[in-house]
């Protein structure tokens, strides 16, 4: 059992997006130890065809930004989001602007000027000029879900990769 755990945290550890956590028993196979991952990431998450999912832990104490180039924007056939739970619950976030997560359908969403995309995660405002692409975070650590619906074929490839966060 114990070599079991160890090898479930090993795979938790180095697994950063759902790229082949989730699927029927036909596609999963006897593959246990990445249904067992899939599992702990996010029971009944969809097919990776249906929708792809990544994310990260952060700390609110350090804001940072999550930017994305214009070539970078997630591919999405249907809408992307970026949503804040808090750890260790996994609750969305209670914040005085009621925002819980942000994305591609994001009201007065504010792009760069090149077309790219600057998210600010902060415990507190960024600046009353770039409160329009702000998620807030609790002041402690957190998990960034991002999720892509009717992902591109860059996503399911694996070629795409999730912009890691950068301190603001």
């Amino acid at each position: 059992m114990a070599d079991g755990k160890k090898a479930i945290a090993e795979k938790l550890a180095t697994t950063y997006s759902s790229n082949g956590l989730f699927g029927s028993r036909a596609q999963l196979g006897t593959d246990y130890l990445t249904r067992d991952a899939g599992a702990a990431k996010g029971l009944y998450g969809n097919s990776l065809e249906e929708a792809w999912y990544g994310g990260f832990v952060g700390d609110g104490t350090k804001p940072s930004v999550l930017h994305f180039s214009k070539s970078e924007l997630p591919q999405a056939k249907f809408f992307w989001s970026a949503t804040l739970y808090t750890l260790p619950d996994r609750f969305l976030y209670a914040n005085p602007i009621k925002r819980y997560s942000i994305g591609d359908r994001t009201k007065g969403l504010v792009y760069d000027p090149d077309g790219g995309l600057t998210i600010y995660l902060s415990h507190e405002s960024p600046g009353r000029s770039k409160e329009s692409n702000w998620l807030p975070t609790p002041a402690g650590k957190y998990s960034l879900v991002v999720r892509v619906y009717g992902p591109g074929p860059d996503l399911i490839s694996g070629k795409w990769q999730l912009p890691p966060p950068r301190p603001l």
